[in-house]
């Protein structure tokens, strides 16, 4: 008999915070309202891959089936500029340099999404947004922004 349903984890597997319910109905509500708009999930910025988790989670039952982008550079960032100076909780170059696309697939496995579903569903795409987002030629329907800093996100735009 077939297996059916998600492997429950416990909440830090992912790196969820204790809001991960919340930000698991967030995303819901905003699949809803693009279910008439053609299109992909992009998600700028990464990291371990728990907003992607959630998204292939949402995919799974809804009768749009899209496909996830995930752009990171999996080195962590990039050096902050001088209008991310004044932002207490930014690092500096390389912070969160542990989120590697390896790692990102095994946490997808681990939460039971099958093989299938990844190598169908997702693209993780390894570089800095201003060398890989031009090469991106889909049609967005949602685009997710978790890139930190003020140069990262206005490419991202």
């Amino acid at each position: 008999m077939g297996r059916a349903g998600i492997k429950i984890v416990g909440v830090d597997t992912l790196g969820f915070s204790k809001q991960w319910p919340d930000r698991l109905l967030y995303f819901e509500r905003l699949l809803n309202s693009i279910k008439d708009i053609k299109g992909d999930i992009v998600e700028c910025g990464v990291a371990g891959g728990a907003s992607l988790a959630i998204f292939l989670i949402l995919n799974r039952n809804n009768p749009v089936k899209r496909h996830i982008w995930g752009f990171d550079s999996f080195e962590g960032l990039p050096t902050p500029s001088e209008k991310d100076r004044g932002l207490k909780s930014i690092g500096k170059r390389g912070m969160f340099n542990d989120a590697i696309e390896l790692k990102v697939l095994f946490n997808l496995r681990y939460i039971a999404i099958d093989e299938h579903s990844i190598s169908e569903q997702v693209s993780l795409v390894k570089g800095w947004f201003s060398d890989t987002l031009s090469k991106y030629n889909g049609s967005i329907a949602l685009l997710h922004l978790d890139a930190d800093l003020y140069e990262s996100t206005k490419c991202a735009l």
